[in-house]
């Protein structure tokens, strides 16, 4: 018992920064057509990380939404309190990705692009907070290797999704491109950890608003196949229907579209539409 109490404690001490971190973000220092995709590791039991969410909104915004974010409960911090939560927000999937792209060790983390930067941490593709802003100006330094644009079309009586991805080459590739979709929701209330909270429970918001909260991923975790060699000009379609689940706000959900890599698991180009226009 004393072994996993010190166990339990050193992810703690680890997974959530001892004090917040406090970031000032500039405007982006360039203004290319290449978006970027955060995604960002977080939990109900994570005290620090709604400040990383509020960091998140922050470069969205100063990036004019070409920032896209999908925030993903998985890893010890995102067991829900069974006193406290309503919601369970790990998936199967989720948890896949947290293997994937090497999450753990620390909270909140994100990984950009599904890129290793200098910054990050062996063995994973997740980085700090305090490196983010950093990591996505690298990547917006130089114009999209490809553009991507995502159409839906939603029929709310039997919640049947349709999308349509459609990417457009503009450089000549040597390899296979996968084509990834995922869907989060946003406006969800439930209890959180935050530590920026002083009452009425120190520390505690029972009120928290809860946004792009990974759902569900509607291809394969590591990417459908897309396309194979395209040559600049070129462009590809690739068309998926969906089932949304009951329990989810349509209005409130957004499909997250992206081109990988087949060879490096890089995101190529990232897109964003709603559900419900």
């Amino acid at each position: 018992m004393r072994n996993i109490l010190f166990i339990l404690l050193t992810v703690s001490f680890l997974a959530c920064e001892k004090d917040p971190i406090k970031i000032v973000y500039g405007p982006p220092s360039n203004t290319s057509d290449q978006k970027v995709l955060m995604e960002e590791f977080t939990g109900f039991n994570c005290t620090f990380c709604p400040q990383g969410s509020d960091d998140i909104t922050s470069l969205i915004s100063l990036n004019q939404g070409n920032v896209i974010a999908v925030s993903i409960h998985s890893g010890f911090f995102a067991m829900p309190n069974p006193q406290k939560n309503k919601y369970d927000f790990r998936t199967v999937d989720g948890d896949a990705l947290y293997t994937l792209l090497g999450a753990g060790g620390f909270y909140p983390a994100a990984a950009i692009n599904r890129t290793g930067f200098s910054t990050t941490p062996e063995g994973g593709l997740v980085n700090n907070q305090t490196s983010w802003a950093g990591d996505i100006n690298t990547l917006r330094e130089n114009p999209a290797a490809a553009g991507l644009s995502i159409e839906t079309s939603y029929i709310s009586v039997t919640r049947e999704l349709k999308i349509k991805l459609t990417g457009i080459a503009k450089a000549d590739f040597n390899e296979k491109l996968l084509a990834n979709i995922m869907i989060t929701e946003s406006g969800i209330v439930d209890w959180q950890k935050d530590a920026r909270v002083e009452t009425p429970v120190k520390g505690e918001n029972a009120s928290y608003i809860h946004n792009h909260v990974f759902r569900d991923a509607v291809t394969q975790i590591a990417g459908d196949d897309f396309v194979t060699n395209p040559s600049k000009g070129q462009t590809f379609t690739k068309e998926y229907t969906y089932t949304l689940s009951g329990a989810w706000v349509a209005e409130n959900c957004e499909v997250i579209g992206f081109i990988t890599s087949s060879s490096s698991g890089k995101v190529i180009q990232v897109n964003e539409a709603k559900v419900v226009h």
